[in-house]
């Protein structure tokens, strides 16, 4: 509509330019729209090549690593005292690892402060395949007060070792 104006004017050539490089714009603009780009972008395709390291871990009852371990029962314990559970790491990724523990989701959420778990791993360096004991030590704080029962989320992460 504004284009049909400005031929109407006395200015009749430098209106056809205007006309010409609006028309070019225009026509450019849609031209880029149905190739579903913006009108200034260019698509870039960069390859990308690698290697994909997987770090995993099982974690069982026994030494053959036919039961996977899903749980462990603390059983009852009293305040200043600790239980211990005997559990078999195996490294099922196929980059040597060091590993680290850590809880998660703990119920109460107040309990934290009186369950420290711990273990005997020593930091050493474990290689693809290889299967690991180690032993899982829950202790109370002897101060314990208003917990009856407790869960939480054991974490044995495996990090690439440096």
């Amino acid at each position: 509509m504004s284009l049909l104006i400005l031929l109407s004017g006395s200015k009749l050539k430098l209106n056809r330019k205007i006309l010409a490089i609006a028309v070019l714009c225009l026509v450019s603009f849609i031209v880029s729209l149905s190739f579903g780009q913006g009108p200034l972008s260019r698509p870039i395709r960069i390859p990308a090549l690698g290697l994909i390291e997987v770090l995993g871990l099982q974690i069982h009852a026994d030494a053959e690593c036919t039961v996977v371990l899903d749980s462990i029962d603390w059983g009852r314990l009293e305040p200043g005292g600790s239980a211990s559970r005997r559990c078999y790491v195996r490294l099922t990724g196929n980059t040597p690892s060091t590993l680290s523990l850590s809880t998660e989701n703990l119920v109460p959420a107040g309990a934290g402060q009186y369950l420290a778990l711990s273990w005997d791993y020593g930091g050493q360096v474990v290689n693809p395949a290889e299967v690991l004991q180690v032993t899982l030590t829950l202790n109370i704080d002897p101060s314990i007060a208003g917990v009856e029962n407790f869960s939480f989320d054991i974490i044995i992460t495996a990090t690439e070792a440096t």
